[in-house]
């Protein structure tokens, strides 16, 4: 993989800091290539910078019970209004 930020295990990649300054695109860019390496069965890493490495699993949990969170923030703001 050639994609920032997603590599095969055991490779490190850039800085931690990588992901700042860059718009959607990349970050776009970066998922997709991390599920399409979960699909081929690559074990492909993600280095995140407060949640370290990443598999696809992780991710998508991650994914998962972030959106439970902003949910819950967003059913709490309108019930507020």
């Amino acid at each position: 993989m050639t994609t920032p930020g997603v590599t095969q295990t055991g490779t490190p990649v850039s800085e931690p800091n990588n992901w700042r300054g860059k718009g959607p695109h990349s970050m776009s860019r970066t998922s997709v290539s991390l599920i399409a390496a979960a699909r081929s069965g690559e074990q492909a890493e993600l280095h995140h910078v407060t949640r370290g490495v990443q598999r696809a699993a992780d991710v998508a949990r991650n994914n998962c019970h972030d959106a439970y969170h902003h949910l819950w923030d967003i059913r709490m703001i309108l019930a507020h209004q």
